[in-house]
């Protein structure tokens, strides 16, 4: 398991939430953001980022008016 949360931090050239990197020290824009997906293959850590896909909120928008949320 471990060796699996190192892969997928050393792929990932940013800091994003609970993982700080010192050489990447910027969180990158919103609208690229990513997840990391582990899986093994014939032994190995296969890597893959898949896009992370917006559906309530975009980038730059917000659920909040004033004091009171928005539900749609």
């Amino acid at each position: 398991m471990s060796k699996a949360i190192a892969r997928a931090a050393a792929a990932r050239a940013e800091s994003r939430g609970a993982h700080f990197r010192d050489d990447f020290p910027g969180s990158g824009p919103l609208e690229r953001s990513a997840y990391t997906s582990i899986r093994v293959d014939g032994g190995r850590l296969e890597v893959a980022m898949k896009p992370v896909v917006f559906t309530r909120v975009k980038p730059g928008e917000t659920l909040l008016k004033g004091d009171e949320i928005l539900v749609h």
